[in-house]
């Protein structure tokens, strides 16, 4: 079983020698099992990556509250090299 979670899976994964020498030393030194360390590993990774995705949200923001019901008005106003399409 894995800490919070109620059941764990088992899953196969294809490692290098070097990757599986890493992981076996990185148990050994810290008592733990390789399992926990590839778990934590991912868990590290998904959550960086949803951050990544997360800080781009709203990025662009125009400040405008009706941007989405005047998209095609604001568009007819720009120069016709600017337009999409």
């Amino acid at each position: 079983m894995v800490r919070g979670q109620a059941m764990a899976r088992k899953t196969t994964l294809y490692l290098g020698d070097e990757e599986t020498a890493l992981l076996k030393q990185a148990s050994e030194q810290e008592a733990v099992s390789q399992g926990a360390i590839v778990t934590r590993a991912l868990r590290n990774y998904f959550r960086r990556r949803s951050r990544k995705k997360a800080r781009s949200v709203g990025a662009g923001r125009s400040g405008r509250g009706d941007l989405s019901e005047q998209a095609e008005n604001l568009v007819e106003g720009l120069p016709s090299g600017r337009r999409a399409g």
